[in-house]
Formats: structure tokens, sequence, C-alpha cells
């Protein structure tokens, strides 16, 4: 009895681990927020959420204020269900970090891809 209660337990234990370390997330592909190198902290960006088709991933569109070729585009390394939705504006602060392969599909010249871990985001209208 006291075997099969072990048994149980630890198969528990081994779907509890699995749940935990298998969380989607968005951007593997181009992003891993924990291994690359982080660059800096933003806080409080205002951009626009679109689905980039050339990579198949959810970015949110930065342009650098009181420029006309300077921007970002940030691949979030994990992005709500509640924020894919493509032409939203929103407010955004995280941790940014360089993209762990070189993404090359061509950007506007003065535009960078980088990823983000969100410490918060929130819709403007």
């Amino acid at each position: 009895m006291k075997l099969k209660v072990l048994i149980i337990s630890l198969l528990t234990l081994l779907f509890i681990s699995l749940g935990i370390f298998s969380c989607e997330d968005d951007s593997s592909t181009y992003c891993n927020c924990r291994k690359n190198e982080y660059l800096r902290d933003v806080e409080n960006l205002k951009g626009r959420i679109y689905y980039n088709n050339n990579i198949q991933k959810w970015i949110i569109d930065y342009a650098e204020p009181g420029t006309f070729d300077s921007g970002i585009v940030f691949i979030p390394c994990h992005l709500s269900k509640d924020y894919r939705k493509s032409e939203i504006g929103v407010v955004f602060s995280g941790k940014v970090f360089l993209p762990s392969v070189e993404i090359k599909y061509a950007l506007p010249v003065g535009t960078e891809y980088r990823c983000i871990a969100l410490s918060s985001i929130k819709i403007i209208k």
C-alpha cells in the first residue's frame, strides 16, 4: 500500500513539474528572456500590438518619439492572450534583451528587433 501511494505521489509531482516547466512561450524561437543578453529596462513606452506574419509572433511596434526613422520591434517573451489583438495601443514596461538568433526579415532603416520580458502592459484607448 505504501509503495502504491509513493508511486502515485511521484507521478503527480512529475506531471506538476512538466506543467510548470513547459509553459507556452510566445517567442521561444527568437527570445529566451532568461538566457539572452540583457540590455536595459524600459518604462511606460507607447506602442501598438500586431501579429508579424514573417516571424509568426505577436510584436509590439514602438517608434522613438520625435524621430522619423528610429524604432524597435519588441517580441514579448510572453504575451497574455488578453493582448493578442492586432492594432491595439498599449503602454508597457519591462526588461529588454537581444534576440537569440539574427532575425533576417527586412525592417525599415533605423528599426531593430528586441526581446522584452514585460513587467507591465496596459491597453490605451
